[in-house]
């Protein structure tokens, strides 16, 4: 994985569009770096982050209901 994705690059990861990912951002569900005046930046770092994060949720949901 490249040290930053774009907007773009990430929705492609995750198989989702651009607008779900400018989404994630506003609700801070990923952290994202902003460039310029529209362009944004996510980290490798933060990706790894969020996917742990959605393991973590998954096993407690998982737990809770059996």
């Amino acid at each position: 994985m490249k040290p930053y994705l774009s907007i773009q690059e990430f929705a492609e990861y995750l198989g989702v569009s651009k607008k779900v990912v400018y989404g994630m951002v506003r609700s801070e569900a990923i952290f994202a770096v902003r460039v310029g005046q529209k362009e944004y930046r996510i980290s490798a770092e933060a990706v790894h982050a969020w996917e742990a994060e959605q393991r973590r949720q998954h096993e407690q949901r998982r737990e809770r209901h059996g």
